[in-house]
């Protein structure tokens, strides 16, 4: 069945102000329905429906057309849902296109998962009007919903009152926001209000959260935080419900974050301790509370930073929750997925046109170019992610259009983001074209390296000098082959035979503070040595750092070949 995909996005979010383009986790929250429609089907079954000019320029910066501006009658706060789908399938049928379903997805749950939206469309026949996404009411009409009686008092909603526990209660759902497939010709003649032949599908707590207000963004932040969803689960959930969980994060570390009603972490619970419990005779439907592990390890939110991080990482803990003062989950850092997660913004510069590789360069830029069956440019962006880096840039220029293309996608949950210069800026002058940077550390480097460099051990080595800018820099030997005479204008001194001279060369990486990139011209020609000098005349601390790892700058036939050697050996 051919499927419309609508995702509505007003621009006139009261409860959170400009809620649709608001990052959520590093990237716009529109992006998350984007990303779960493109799983399901192709850019040209998506229709992002708004009346904002900002939602339309993130959208289609994030690669998808806008095929219209939704009128001003269907953006007022009263314009209902019904009168959005309605115009939205008729603008398309009209230039003949007709579609067997309608699916909505509301960019206000970005916990909604495209096997959710693949799993609800497979309830879907054109013999009901419509499925839509439910999760288990938080309030049950049998067991703890009430009513006013005649007498003012509360009476049970339903039933007759003697129901002890929820167990024992009729299940009962909730809408929960999140996807809704719905009958077209059934929309046309009847509306959703008029819909009664509804299909269910369930969804967990967790993946139905639907953002209203600031509370729910805060709740949603904390959820977010490396993928931390998957592992947090309540406390009142079953051990059968926890198994599910766990065999979903198998190699993520085994390792659910247990919370109560308020979200506080109040335990953890592993397969082991799952196993224990049954051992000791807890049934499958009791809840976890019953067998998690109290006495678990964590960092305070104040406490945290990477040296921290370091030292349980050193002590082989490789699972680590960060708790706000509360006691709420605020990150999750998983050092089995990443190295490290360094507090820094990066920036790759690949706006030159490689001439010395020509012909190669001749259709491909340099950064393009394979290594190993891989980019140049990727072997820089997926080490940076490995360290937890969340916010990737990459200047472009020659040939900067394959590059846009090539970042279209997100990787590993990150969104690399491509900055156009409109002529070559040098080694660092294109940075004034990055918009937004979210850390007071800046990396940047040449896109077209090839490196093994530990970014945690530089990062570790910027802060404990507490300097402006960091070079990093790899070992330059000289060796002369001839005796060399030390003199004294004419008159010879001595003889030194064969010397040898140790010096350190740029490698083209550094670390920055964010407040010295004010130091970087606009629109000029600007190199990052030319940064380093007028540092250091204004007397800021600008340090270098030994790099002693493989590092290749890729510039010639001979250092691309040598490179292409050494990635069958690189870690």
């Amino acid at each position: 069945m051919l499927p419309l995909v609508i995702i509505p996005a007003r621009g006139g979010s009261k409860g959170i102000p400009h809620k649709n383009i608001k990052e959520l986790g590093g990237k716009p929250l529109i992006y998350y329905a984007i990303d779960a429609a493109r799983k399901f089907t192709t850019d040209d079954n998506i229709c992002v429906s708004t009346d904002d000019d900002n939602i339309i320029k993130v959208v289609e910066d994030y690669g998808l057309k806008v095929p219209f501006k939704r009128p001003e009658y269907l953006a007022t706060d009263n314009a209902g849902t019904n009168g959005v789908l309605l115009h939205a399938l008729d603008f398309y049928e009209r230039k003949g296109n007709h579609y067997d379903m309608v699916v909505l997805l509301q960019a206000t749950s970005p916990f909604c998962r495209a096997e959710d939206v693949i799993e609800a469309t497979k309830l879907y026949d054109d013999s009901i009007d419509m499925v839509t996404s439910v999760m288990p009411a938080k309030c049950n009409p049998y067991y703890d919903g009430f009513e006013d009686n005649a007498e003012g008092l509360l009476t049970i909603s339903k039933g007759d009152g003697t129901i002890e526990r929820r167990q024992d209660a009729p299940r009962v759902w909730q809408q929960n926001g999140a996807v809704y497939v719905i009958n077209p010709e059934q929309l046309k003649s009847k509306g959703l209000a008029g819909m009664n032949r509804v299909r269910k599908y369930v969804m967990d707590e967790i993946h139905s959260v639907d953002l209203d207000n600031m509370l729910d963004w805060k709740i949603a932040e904390i959820m977010l935080k490396d993928n931390m969803r998957k592992y947090i689960i309540s406390e009142i959930a079953s051990i059968r419900e926890a198994l599910v969980a766990i065999n979903s994060i198998t190699h993520d570390g085994e390792s659910l974050i247990v919370v109560n009603v308020d979200q506080q972490m109040v335990g953890s619970l592993t397969d082991g301790d799952i196993r224990r419990g049954l051992i000791a005779g807890a049934e499958l439907t009791d809840p976890i509370s019953k067998i998690m592990h109290r006495d678990f390890k964590f960092i305070k939110q104040e406490d945290y930073d990477v040296a921290h991080l370091k030292s349980f990482r050193d002590r082989r803990i490789m699972f680590i929750p960060i708790l706000d003062a509360e006691n709420h989950v605020v990150d999750v850092v998983n050092l089995q997925k990443f190295k490290s997660k360094l507090p820094i913004d990066a920036v790759l510069m690949a706006g030159g046109k490689g001439e010395r590789l020509r012909p190669l360069t001749e259709k491909t830029p340099k950064p393009l170019l394979e290594v190993g069956g891989k980019c140049i440019i990727d072997h820089n962006v997926d080490r940076l992610i490995s360290y937890g880096i969340q916010h990737v840039n990459v200047t472009v220029n020659y040939l900067g259009e394959q590059l846009e293309k090539h970042f279209t996608t997100p990787r590993d949950g990150v969104q690399v983001r491509t900055f156009r210069e409109p002529k070559f800026f040098g080694t660092i002058g294109s940075i004034k074209f990055v918009d937004t940077f979210y850390n007071d550390t800046v990396l940047v480097m040449n896109s077209d390296l090839f490196t093994n460099i530990n970014y945690e051990d530089f990062f570790l080595h910027f802060q404990m000098h507490d300097a402006e800018m960091s070079v990093a820099a790899v070992p330059y030997n000289i060796s002369i082959e001839l005796g060399i005479l030390d003199l004294d204008g004419r008159n010879i001194k001595g003889l030194i035979e064969k010397p040898k001279y140790n010096y350190y060369a740029n490698a083209g990486i550094y670390l920055i503070k964010k407040r010295a990139l004010a130091e970087i011209p606009e629109d000029t020609f600007f190199h990052a040595t030319h940064l380093v000098e007028k540092l250091i005349v204004q007397g800021k601390k600008v340090i270098r750092y030994p790099l002693n790892g493989t590092w290749i700058d890729i510039g010639t036939h001979q250092e691309y070949e040598r490179a292409k050697e050494l990635v069958k050996h690189l870690k």
